[in-house]
């Protein structure tokens, strides 16, 4: 559904009112920064901007990862409800590394983490050489409504700077949302 969509002439959807600020955080970052939301029990990747000296990174435009696996999915599932959690235990998830999450408690442990700091820094879930980060973008009644986040080099660099720069990003996307008065869930 979401392919289609996106081919709809004339909707101006989350994407399209995301963009601006995704290259404003990529200029900055000059990592791939990417536009995700929830889809089932997935993490499904709506926008992405690359830069050809970026890390490695697994996601595509219209691609999917099961949320455990990636920053953009934590977030999306912190502010989840408890349903929508049980439902991702239940469809379990891939080990691709030995960083990847374990099981439910990890999980269950992470999301709480997620939800005091405000944001999401998992580093070689997916690669051993990435570290995705990730803040929500919250729609037009407060709740989640999407994840914002880049894909840097997995490596000791503090990762507060990138979190500022995709607050601000978030933040403005947020207002973008608001003013075009669309309604929570619609991309």
């Amino acid at each position: 559904m979401w392919d289609f969509a996106s081919r709809t002439p004339g909707a101006l959807g989350l994407r399209e009112l995301a963009r601006p600020w995704m290259q404003a955080v990529q200029a900055r970052v000059r990592q791939h920064t990417q536009l995700g939301v929830r889809s089932g029990t997935d993490v499904l990747f709506i926008d992405r901007l690359s830069d050809p000296d970026a890390v490695v990174n697994a996601t595509l435009i219209g691609g999917r990862l099961p949320m455990p696996l990636s920053s953009s999915g934590v977030v999306l599932l912190a502010q989840a409800d408890e349903s929508a959690l049980e439902d991702v235990v239940r469809a379990g998830w891939p080990q691709p590394t030995p960083h990847a999450l374990p099981d439910a408690r990890a999980l269950r442990d992470l999301l709480a983490t997620v939800r005091r700091r405000g944001y999401a820094a998992l580093g070689g879930h997916i690669h051993p050489d990435s570290r995705g980060v990730t803040v929500p973008v919250l729609g037009p009644l407060g709740s989640v409504y999407a994840a914002l986040s880049v894909v840097v080099p997995n490596d000791d660099a503090p990762v507060q700077r990138v979190v500022e720069v995709l607050k601000v990003a978030a933040a403005g996307i947020g207002r973008e949302l608001r003013a075009a008065d669309l309604p929570d869930g619609v991309v």
